[in-house]
């Protein structure tokens, strides 16, 4: 643990109980104030508690026992109205005090997390002094979560008072990449020079302090690094992250106001267009494009479409789309945007492109019918053989992949295209399909197609929930070396097919026994209670070991950010199995479980981050907030959140799959939340 000193000798106060603020510091001050205390029994026991609170070691099991043998009223602490006292409360009981709540102690994991309480949503700083600045102070208390969420948000006096007990600690570079990506400056300014950071340390800070849109973070830092530090890479690096915000004061200046403009060729140019086209300005663009073309290149528009689909970023797709003409478009571009469109099954933009000129049938190649197969999009299936050359695009595994998948007007369709191509398989498999239905066609590519495509096979049937098929394909893909059951198992969880989860597993449990564990995560996005009961109990039948402890928390946190408590009951229940978990934090979990009702499991979150400061391996800083952000953005979780960005999360790299999905629900709130947290959403025309 860090060795604690005292803080400032100046901010100690210089008048008995000043300290506590409220109503105690002001009668303290009066004249007569001994005669009050002495008469009045509820002010004497206030202040009696007060003293004893000041001369107690300041322990988290000290401090939390004296508060609930005290048991303050909830119209006490109102009228106390002690900043001092309400961040005790908040401590012991995990909730801010609001004049209502009744005092019941929340259990902490360990020291850490009774101090980060003190830190967020609402921050305790006077708490936070007295408790560190005391010659009572006890070595317990391991401030490098605490560092890491002050940077977090800005609170630069309380990084002034734990930057002394840091000794070199590792989290201070991570506290100081979170303070620049959050754009605090004086934060910023504080953590510097404490740094002992490569080069490229430095050049990512730079890159950070674009993304946090805070022009005079980013001056402050050119001006801070060494001399040399920036390069060419770097500098286009900084342009794409303005860029990809909509930082058009950002942009500017690094074109043309700074050192870095002289290291922006023409080609970063070109890339920075490109990087940019979904979410900047017109104007931007337009003064990408001129310094683009001045050097003599091209903007490679077709690659840039190319790059939009691959991203299905279909707004930017189809403005650009309308700048294109069919001739500056390659043979190869053609085939390779019929490829990625039919591999999403996008039958409107197939046709869009079609109808353009941007393709023709020379560019439906054999892998396209595939790929559109595979996407079980019938309609797609449909234009592919309508537009295509049949001898073309035309292979006879296809209508096996359509079989596997279980889809049986797709695989009607395929089987009447081949009654003409392949006349003597055709009947084969028509007969096998009447008798059998897909599972009998299944069962024919076995000797009739290579080993890889059986796997594929095997794969599509569990992606698509067709039991049958996975059940008649297992015994003949389980091989030496890689197995297939594994990416088989994550599709169907991933697709919530609970049927082929079940057998998977079982057919898994000698040979591969610990799959289960390592599938829990993908098991909480896919927000499944039954399919997530499967896999703990597989998990618990191998006797859970300290190992697991990784794995099982870092699902119930998903759970937990994602706002879905019937799945943390589960992971809940596999939790109390692993060892040395202590019953501190079972307790924690299991109170603000229970309010998950009323605050849609903000209380929960809180709980689990504390926890995570906590536990090893468990909280690695960095970007842990970000992803936590990014689980509750993409569940429609407004409330954690808003929870998770007033402890520090930031908004910019939420993805546009979160934010789309959002749209799509009818959550302008949090759509709208979320972009003025620096979310980015793509340009208009």
């Amino acid at each position: 643990m860090n060795r604690l000193v005292d803080a400032d000798e100046a901010k100690k106060p210089q008048v008995p109980y000043e300290q506590w603020g409220g109503l105690p510091a002001t009668l303290a001050a009066l004249d007569g104030f001994d005669t009050v205390r002495a008469n009045d029994p509820w002010i004497g026991g206030v202040f009696d508690k007060l003293d004893k609170l000041d001369q107690a070691p300041r322990t988290a099991v000290t401090l939390a026992s004296l508060m609930s043998a005290f048991h303050f009223e909830p119209e006490d602490m109102n009228r106390i109205n002690s900043p001092l006292l309400d961040g005790l409360w908040k401590a012991v009981t995990g909730r801010d005090p609001d004049g209502r709540t009744l005092y019941a102690a929340h259990p902490v994991v360990d020291a850490s997390s009774f101090m980060m309480r003190l830190i967020f949503p609402r921050f305790y700083e006077s708490t936070l002094r007295w408790l560190l600045s005391s010659s009572t102070k006890p070595a317990e208390y391991d401030i490098r979560p605490a560092l890491y969420f002050a940077a977090a948000l800005g609170r630069v006096s309380t990084v002034d008072l734990l930057l002394p007990l840091t000794n070199g600690s590792s989290q201070l570079p991570i506290a100081l990449r979170r303070a620049v990506l959050n754009g605090h400056l004086q934060v910023a300014e504080a953590l510097f020079p404490k740094r002992s950071q490569t080069v490229e340390d430095d050049r990512d800070l730079l890159v950070m302090a674009v993304k946090s849109k805070h022009l005079p973070l980013v001056k402050w830092l050119l001006g801070s690094v060494p001399v040399g530090c920036v390069d060419s890479f770097t500098a286009a690096q900084m342009l794409f992250a303005a860029l990809r915000n909509g930082d058009d004061i950002t942009i500017e200046y690094l074109l043309s106001g700074h050192d870095v403009a002289a290291l922006i060729s023409s080609l970063t140019c070109k890339l920075a267009y490109h990087a940019g086209f979904e979410f900047a300005s017109e104007r931007v663009l337009q003064n990408l494009a001129d310094r683009a073309q001045a050097g003599g290149g091209s903007l490679d528009l077709p690659d840039l479409l190319l790059a939009l689909l691959r991203d299905r970023a279909e707004r930017a797709f189809r403005r650009l789309l309308q700048r294109i003409s069919p001739a500056d478009v390659t043979a190869d571009t053609r085939e390779v945007l019929v490829i990625v469109a039919t591999e999403q099954g996008n039958t409107a933009v197939l046709q869009l492109l079609l109808d353009t000129g941007l393709i023709d049938t020379h560019a439906f190649i054999p892998d396209c019918l595939r790929r559109a197969v595979e996407s079980n999009s019938l309609s797609t299936v449909q234009l592919v053989l309508t537009h295509a050359s049949a001898a073309g695009v035309w292979r006879d595994e296809v209508v096996f992949r359509a079989a596997a998948i279980g889809n049986g007007d797709l695989l009607k369709m395929l089987l009447e295209f081949m009654r003409q191509r392949n006349p003597v398989l055709h009947a084969d498999l028509e007969a096998r399909f009447r008798s059998d239905g897909p599972t009998g066609v299944v069962l024919a590519a076995a000797g009739s197609v290579p080993d890889g495509v059986v796997a594929a096979l095997f794969i599509l049937a569990a992606q698509h929930g067709y039991l049958a098929a996975v059940t008649a394909l297992c015994g003949q893909v389980v091989q030496p070396g890689i197995d297939p059951r594994v990416l088989a198992l994550r599709r169907a969880i991933k697709d919530r097919h609970r049927s082929v989860v079940e057998f998977l597993l079982q057919s898994m449990e000698q040979k591969n026994p610990h799959s289960a564990l390592f599938q829990l995560q993908h098991g909480a996005i896919a927000a499944d209670p039954e399919i997530l009961t499967l896999l703990c109990h597989y998990c618990a039948k191998r006797k859970p070991t300290n190992g697991f402890l990784v794995e099982v928390w870092q699902a119930f946190s998903t759970a937990a950010f994602r706002g879905l408590r019937q799945c943390c009951a589960v992971l809940l229940s596999l939790l109390r199995q692993v060892p040395n978990v202590p019953d501190t934090l079972l307790q924690a979990l299991v109170s603000s479980m229970a309010l998950h009702e009323q605050d849609g499991g903000v209380w929960l979150v809180c709980t689990v981050l504390e926890a995570s400061a906590s536990l090893p391996d468990a909280f690695h800083g960095g970007n842990y907030l970000d992803i936590a952000l990014e689980h509750a953005a993409d569940a429609g979780q407004e409330g954690i959140a808003r929870l998770l960005l007033e402890a520090g999360a930031n908004a910019s790299e939420i993805s546009q799959d979160a934010l789309s999905q959002a749209e799509q629900r009818g959550q302008t709130s949090l759509v709208s939340l979320l972009v003025s947290r620096g979310a980015q959403i793509p340009a208009v025309g």
